[in-house]
């Protein structure tokens, strides 16, 4: 079973943070941006995320360190988050983000830190572990999540406003298109592909017809 999981959840699905690494002044200017009194006493680039930097960070004065999220791939996201934290946060643990700058051509916010182990550490971990319990506590956290209801389907702009309603046939098309992602292609064999796009497929057909014989 644990190879199982090892099979899903690879290593190599995250960028490493030395990859993406921040100049100091920029990391420093941030948090100066944002805490323009505060000392900072010590800070590092944390590992996890897929598209962003994550920094954790203590300075003077605070009773918890803070998180500093750049975001590199989208910097609308920032506001997403934060409206979505907003949304959740009588439902779910979420972190609140604080604030949201511009500077040196990034985009960051200031998260709340919430120490504790991700799910996909937590599945890695050589560890013998509870599926099962694990499996439905996810279950409940995202019924939780699936109470919150819009007026219609849709993509999100940065206020959480469906700016692009979306049909069946659009949703079957972004699925289908989204097989022929390059990072889709680099974790899933082709036969895996066609597998879900078949899926896909009987989804989208009509039920058929039962008649009396």
């Amino acid at each position: 079973m644990q190879q199982e999981v090892g099979m899903t959840f690879k290593d190599n699905w995250e960028k490493s943070h030395t990859q993406y690494n921040l100049a100091d002044p920029v990391i420093r200017k941030m948090l100066k941006i944002a805490y323009p009194n505060k000392h900072v006493n010590h800070y590092e680039i944390i590992a996890g995320g897929c598209a962003n930097i994550n920094i954790k960070a203590d300075l003077s004065g605070l009773e918890s360190p803070i998180i500093i999220r750049v975001y590199l791939r989208d910097p609308k996201a920032a506001y997403k988050e934060q409206k979505i934290g907003q949304l959740l946060s009588a439902k779910v643990p979420l972190p609140q983000i604080y604030q949201i700058h511009d500077t040196s051509g990034y985009t960051f916010a200031v998260a709340e830190f919430l120490p504790g182990t991700t799910l996909r550490d937590l599945l890695l971990n050589d560890k013998k572990i509870d599926i099962a319990t694990i499996m439905f506590k996810v279950g409940e956290t995202l019924a939780h999540i699936a109470d919150t209801k819009f007026a219609s389907s849709g993509f999100f702009n940065e206020h959480l406003e469906i700016t692009e309603p979306i049909t069946q046939d659009g949703m079957i098309a972004f699925c289908q298109n989204s097989l022929h992602h390059n990072t889709v292609k680099s974790v899933l064999s082709a036969k895996q592909r066609q597998q879900i796009n078949d899926l896909i497929v009987s989804v989208q057909a009509p039920p058929a017809k039962i008649t009396n014989c």
